[in-house]
């Protein structure tokens, strides 16, 4: 017989009233309603298990509160613990552990959004919290290799770092889509230069700000995979000085934000262009000092594309199969393995079947 079929005894509603919606008058007609929901939610949980899990209960709280007491800092120190969890733990337990708090921030987003309405300072809060997250989430699908997943999050993450109003998270949420769509592979360059180029009247509105320059940096490393190197470097070069000296204005999840973006974007294009001794100077500051796993890992993908470019097949094909190889499989993302076929597109085709590229070709499970 289903749950929603018996009438709980007297001692399990004296428990549901002492989990702490009172019997106020005042009150009454909310704390019925919140015992039928929670009483049809266990209902709902009883028709595929003989007792829902307290994981599945503390969600529904999550939800829907006795008492809504997290505040924002709570959600901002939430999308910290998530960051940490990306930049250290293997991506799918990452993923499963983001969607629940996911799944809820958007709900509230929506709920003060239809009590409060879009233009009120508390939904922009929540705007807020919702683009990091999404952010966050956008950047694990792609560590995974699930692109049009990623394409959408991607999306609701620009949505509501607009609807938020601040515009260096608008403009960081946008840099850092362009250069996951560039390590993904997944998108051509003339789609990635032109999701940059929308970019436009937001970077206008702060010119000389942090933003800006991640704008900067993201079109330097599309240049530099159209084979642009002199403008990519030219670029980099612009956006130095701005980067060194200006002040990161994005208020929430900053570290994401200030994670060695310049050293990498010197990885990317110095090595691109074959000019060893600027991108080993890169190199040594991300294998210092980059907090991602996979970064000094690409960063070292990074140094045989170097090599192999400089006329090193054998060596560079040789260097890229070895650090594959040390990489354990749960923490081998699908940017990982675009830095190792990025090793391979740049061999000469009449040195396509040397044996070094033909066991990195392996590896990345790529057929001749």
């Amino acid at each position: 017989m289903p749950i929603s079929d018996v009438n709980p005894p007297t001692a399990e509603m004296g428990l549901l009233r002492n989990l702490g919606w009172g019997d106020n008058s005042d009150e009454l007609g909310e704390a019925a309603t919140k015992r039928r929901e929670l009483l049809h939610i266990i209902a709902g949980l009883g028709a595929t298990a003989l007792t829902p899990s307290s994981e599945d209960l503390r969600q529904y709280f999550d939800v829907n509160p006795l008492v809504d007491t997290q505040t924002l800092n709570d959600w901002e120190r939430a999308c910290g613990s998530h960051l940490q969890a990306l930049v250290t733990r293997p991506a799918d337990v990452v993923h499963q552990d983001l969607d629940v708090d996911l799944r809820t921030v958007l709900l509230r987003a929506k709920m003060m959004a239809d009590q409060f309405g879009p233009d009120h300072a508390r939904t922009r809060d929540m705007a807020r919290v919702v683009s990091a997250m999404s952010t966050l989430n956008a950047n694990v699908l792609t560590r995974l290799g699930r692109h049009v997943e990623a394409e959408r999050w991607w999306r609701t993450a620009r949505q509501m770092a607009d609807a938020s109003d601040d515009l260096h998270l608008a403009l960081g949420v946008r840099s850092t889509e362009a250069g996951h769509m560039l390590s993904a592979g997944e998108s051509d360059a003339a789609a990635i230069l032109d999701l940059i180029h929308t970019a436009a009247p937001i970077v206008a509105r702060s010119p000389n700000s942090y933003g800006a320059a991640l704008m900067e940096l993201a079109l330097a490393k599309t240049l530099s995979r159209l084979g642009r190197h002199g403008e990519a470097i030219a670029t980099l070069e612009r956006v130095s000085d701005q980067l060194a000296t200006g002040r990161l204005e994005v208020t929430i999840m900053p570290r994401y934000w200030a994670n060695q973006q310049l050293t990498y974007a010197r990885a990317v294009v110095f090595s691109a262009a074959g000019k060893e001794a600027q991108f080993l100077d890169a190199q040594d500051q991300i294998l210092a000092g980059n907090r991602d796993y996979q970064y000094p890992i690409i960063a070292r993908l990074h140094a045989a594309l170097c090599i192999v470019v400089c006329g090193g097949v054998e060596e560079g094909a040789r260097n890229a199969a070895e650090v594959l190889a040390d990489v354990p499989s749960t923490y081998r993302t699908h940017m990982i393995d675009r830095a190792g076929r990025m090793v391979i597109r740049a061999v000469p085709i009449d040195r396509q079947t040397r044996p070094e590229v033909r066991d990195l070709r392996s590896m990345l499970a790529i057929e001749a």
